[in-house]
């Protein structure tokens, strides 16, 4: 692991190079990166307070956490059941190692089936009333991943979907980014899925540049 570590930032143009999302996040994880700094420490706590918060006073206790990473975030929840998903096995490994005492906190990878799993809980009355991204839209840089991510997004909840991330377009603010970033305007790409923004909540500054916490409630 250590050495993994070592290469990564030794020859950071093989291992840091960005071709696609998928392909950085998964090397990212392969050779001993993790989910980043939103997902350590204080900031850890403060999406798993404002998320924690949220699920008891809407009685929610199960949940759905589209691109979970290596399980820092999910660690600090308190559902009854939650299931994470990600298109990294390296993650999920770390994930369900880090969370291997939590009852009820399964782990899944993110691939085609998705669309047939989500179809055949809700067939059963099995969704959950929430679904989670944290931190996960302003990485997806292409527009069809993007789409497809939400897309899947609000399929897997029966009633709200909370977002945290940016809600700009930065190319339009001629905003410089790096390759693996692209902030995006996500209340338009919720309003064409037919969900309204019911709450807006900034994150710290200090801690996430320009994010909120962004709760949309099916109709």
């Amino acid at each position: 692991m250590l050495i993994k570590k070592i290469m990564r930032e030794l020859f950071p143009f093989y291992f840091k190079k960005f071709i696609d999302s998928d392909q950085y996040w998964k090397q990212r994880y392969r050779f001993s990166g993790n989910s980043g700094r939103g997902s350590r420490g204080r900031n850890a706590q403060i999406k798993a307070d404002f998320i924690n918060n949220f699920a008891s006073l809407h009685s929610v206790e199960s949940v759905i956490d589209l691109g979970c990473g290596d399980g820092e975030n999910a660690l600090l929840f308190r559902f009854q059941e939650y299931s994470g998903f990600d298109i990294s096995q390296e993650a999920l490994k770390l994930a369900k190692k880090r969370c291997e005492n939590k009852v009820g906190f399964s782990f899944y990878i993110l691939d085609s089936s998705f669309e047939r799993e989500i179809e055949e809980l809700n067939s059963k009355n099995m969704l959950p009333k929430l679904a989670l991204s944290l931190e996960v839209i302003f990485h997806l840089v292409e527009d069809n991943v993007f789409e497809v991510y939400l897309d899947r997004l609000c399929m897997s909840s029966t009633q709200w979907v909370i977002i945290m991330s940016s809600n700009f377009d930065s190319r339009a603010e001629g905003l410089a980014t790096t390759p693996h970033v692209r902030h995006r305007n996500v209340d338009e790409a919720m309003k064409r899925r037919g969900l309204t923004k019911v709450r807006e909540e900034m994150a710290p500054a200090e801690s996430f540049f320009r994010q909120s916490f962004l709760i949309y409630e099916k109709q």
